[in-house]
């Protein structure tokens, strides 16, 4: 198994489109650490507090032409939320953007790193029948089940090294560039009250989150690479249900409740750390019980398409 396992990141570490990825990510976390350099505030504000509650007015304001349904909406209350807590409890916010900062707000490069491990699990088992290479694979000593899995654990291998590399890189670049004075705590906003935590557990739950959120999609992009068998629609379907999942889904919280047996209703459980469930009464418990059993379903329908369909025609 660990031969198989190896054998599948040599092949994937020698591609060229690895050390593309890697060059780009290299290059969006510099990109993230200059813009915040620049909007960084580097000066204190005496009159934060009358900033503050002008915003608190003006958000109360927006919120009233704003339906419930609106993510906007959900928004503007969290920030209402957050703004009241720092007045009665005397935070200012942040007069200078530091380390922190820069790896609370990588967001959309973690969206980024969903995209490429997305694609790598769509066409691990799609790309070998768009080869024809599936054919020696599944001949050889090796049973296929194990084959099934060392494909498995190498997308999530992957997935963690995207993370766990960026966390290492941004963390760099944030402390020799934008260094550690400045806040070092975070106000998260779960289930209707504000809460002052370290950034450091912040960000062990928040990335803990995502690896479990995208880790999800992987393994959903892996059934439809099993069941598809050719690489562009395994893709296509895989990016289709991660770019519209969510929407959908927060589109239809509102309007029913048997929503939040989806999986995107459930999959990210940031939800649970900093903001609320797109369903009134879900918990974090529901939610790990329902994408337990998603993935038990997606894992099932794999090995057994994989090892019962006769995969050399």
């Amino acid at each position: 198994m660990l031969k198989l396992i190896s054998n599948e990141l040599y092949r994937t570490v020698i591609s060229k489109s690895t050390w593309l990825i890697t060059i780009s990510i290299i290059i969006l976390v510099a990109i993230f650490t200059l813009i915040i350099d620049k909007s960084s505030p580097n000066q204190s504000n005496e009159n934060w507090k009358q900033e503050i509650s002008t915003q608190i007015v003006s958000a109360k304001e927006d919120m009233n032409e704003l339906s419930p349904s609106v993510p906007m909406y959900q928004y503007l209350k969290e920030q209402i939320a957050i703004n009241e807590y720092r007045l009665e409890n005397d935070i200012a916010p942040s007069t200078k953007y530091n380390v922190w900062t820069l790896m609370v707000e990588i967001g959309p490069i973690t969206t980024y790193l969903a995209l490429i491990a997305i694609i790598f699990a769509a066409t691990s088992i799609a790309l070998e029948h768009s080869r024809g290479t599936i054919k020696f694979i599944t001949t050889s000593p090796n049973s296929r089940w194990k084959i099934l899995t060392s494909k498995y654990l190498t997308i999530l291998l992957v997935l963690t090294i995207l993370i766990v590399g960026t966390i290492l890189l941004s963390f760099g670049f944030g402390y020799f560039f934008l260094g550690t004075d400045g806040n070092d705590h975070y106000l998260t906003y779960s289930n209707g009250e504000v809460m002052k935590e370290s950034m450091v557990a912040f960000l062990t739950k928040n990335y803990a989150a995502t690896w479990l959120n995208i880790a999800m999609m992987c393994t959903l992009a892996f059934m439809i690479s099993v069941i598809f068998r050719n690489a562009i629609i395994s893709v296509g379907v895989s990016l289709f249900i991660f770019f519209t999942g969510s929407a959908i889904t927060t589109f239809l919280a509102n309007q029913f409740e048997w929503v939040k047996y989806l999986l995107f209703a459930n999959s990210n459980l940031l939800q649970y750390i900093d903001g609320e469930p797109p369903v009134e009464g879900m918990t974090i418990e529901f939610s790990i019980i329902v994408m337990a059993c998603y993935y038990i379903i997606f894992m099932v329908l794999s090995y057994l398409t994989f090892l019962r369909r006769d995969v050399t025609t």
